[in-house]
């Protein structure tokens, strides 16, 4: 597998993720009350944040136009698709295996 194909495995897992940690522990410390369920919820979704911004800051490059694979520009645009693994600049489809 790819730096690329990884790159984008682990931000789609992250951003899958994060919600799914954070509606758990708010609904955990909804029904017991204790305030460690909510500021580990919390404190693992700030982690997966700060993970997120490391592989974005990484910036996995295109095979085909050698800039960012996963941000438009020089911002943090995330124009990265869950859904069809193309380029945000170009456009080029990630391959299976690539």
């Amino acid at each position: 597998m790819s730096r690329v194909a990884s790159a984008c495995r682990k931000l789609v897992l992250i951003q899958l993720g994060s919600p799914v940690v954070l509606v758990s522990s708010g609904i955990t410390w909804e029904k017991t009350g204790h305030d460690f369920f909510l500021f580990f919820g919390m404190f693992l979704g700030c982690l997966m944040l700060v993970y997120a911004l490391f592989i974005l800051l990484q910036r996995p490059q295109c095979p085909s136009c050698h800039q960012s694979f996963l941000t438009k520009g020089e911002g943090f645009n995330i124009g990265f698709s869950l859904y069809t693994h193309k380029c945000s600049n170009c456009g080029y489809k990630l391959k299976k295996g690539e």
